[in-house]
């Protein structure tokens, strides 16, 4: 016998879903806080901890395993990031692309693509989130950098010659 009506947790493990799709993954305490609230709303009779206003960990567990949920480490994504990453902009790109290869007749030695990293020097590991059993990528909306952080530039072309790899640093006014 479960606390919470199959109804009302299938509700919350979409709430979970919905917003770990949009990069705001609940952490296990999110959750736990979630089902008391959801029990003290709706009238229910519960054992859960009164004092800490959240759900067990027992009950987290059987949770997550009545709907094949799991705990991830989600992968840092900045907020530029994921509202430029879209259907509509990858499109306009790869038509801009195809436009600028044709008029210029460009071959495999004369596109290069060009990828960069930021090294931190300080990694603040993320909070692990729940989200569905399976899933490759789970990621994780993140604040501005902290620390000193330089870039890693990689270039190399459509025919697989490489420029060594750039490293940036922090630039200082003279």
């Amino acid at each position: 016998m479960t606390v919470l009506p199959a109804e009302l947790e299938n509700e919350l493990v979409s709430h979970i879903n919905q917003l770990e799709g949009m990069l705001f993954g609940l952490t296990r305490n999110d959750i736990r806080c979630l089902a008391y609230q959801i029990v003290e709303k709706n009238g229910l009779s519960h054992r859960f901890n009164k004092t800490e206003r959240m759900a067990g960990k027992d009950w987290f567990r059987d949770f997550k395993k009545r709907h094949n949920l799991s705990l991830r480490q989600p992968e840092a994504t900045s907020l530029a990031r994921s509202t430029g990453f879209n259907k509509i902009a990858v499109n306009r790109f790869f038509d801009k692309l195809e436009s600028i290869i044709t008029e210029n007749k460009l071959d495999a030695l004369r596109i290069f693509n060009t990828d960069e990293t930021a090294l931190s020097t300080v990694q603040k590991k993320q909070q692990k989130v729940v989200s569905l059993t399976g899933r490759h990528q789970v990621g994780k909306l993140t604040s501005a950098e902290r620390g000193l952080t330089a870039t890693a530039i990689f270039c190399a072309n459509a025919a697989g010659n490489a420029i060594p790899p750039m490293l940036v640093y922090k630039r200082k006014r003279m």
